[in-house]
């Protein structure tokens, strides 16, 4: 599936698909203490079940086959070193820090904060992703360094 749709686009699917799931959590844990939701009280075990499929098929596997794709040989191992602490690290400061957020904010307005971060997430992969798919180490370094955003410092000269 990775090779045939691109890891862009799965990315981008899983992504969005995340930040729905999100979202309806948050409506329905919003709208269950002031209204009877029975009849739909399978919504959140269906937007969890989803979450974790579309998850499983994007965002669980792609990067880290994507950080075999994006660095070079020569900092392969030290950036594969530092994403998997990234990675878990952030995986262990969510589970830590949710009962907390749950607790300050409800659990509606948490839903919708990994919501929002899911949604900034699509923008992240539209803008700053590089479609893999097919190509060389050579043909991806070259499509990043031409998409690196410029520092102020870095000014053309103008003759006058």
């Amino acid at each position: 599936m990775i090779e045939r749709a691109g890891r862009k686009l799965l990315l981008f699917i899983s992504v969005s698909v995340m930040a729905v799931c999100m979202f309806t959590l948050s409506g329905y844990f919003r709208f269950q203490s002031s209204h009877d939701l029975s009849n739909i009280s399978w919504i959140p075990l269906v937007s969890f079940a989803v979450f974790i499929v579309i998850f499983s098929i994007g965002f669980g596997p792609i990067p880290w086959l994507m950080v075999g794709e994006l660095f070079t040989n020569n900092v392969k191992s030290v950036a594969s070193a530092a994403t998997a602490i990234c990675n878990w690290s952030l995986a262990f400061l969510v589970t830590k820090c949710f009962q907390d957020m749950v607790d300050l904010m409800g659990i509606s307005s948490s839903f919708a904060t990994f919501g929002m971060i899911s949604l900034i997430g699509t923008i992240f992969v539209s803008v700053m992703v590089p479609e893999t798919k097919g190509k060389t180490i050579e043909e991806i370094q070259m499509e990043l360094y031409r998409t690196q955003i410029r520092s102020p410092r870095e000014t053309a000269a103008v003759e006058a």
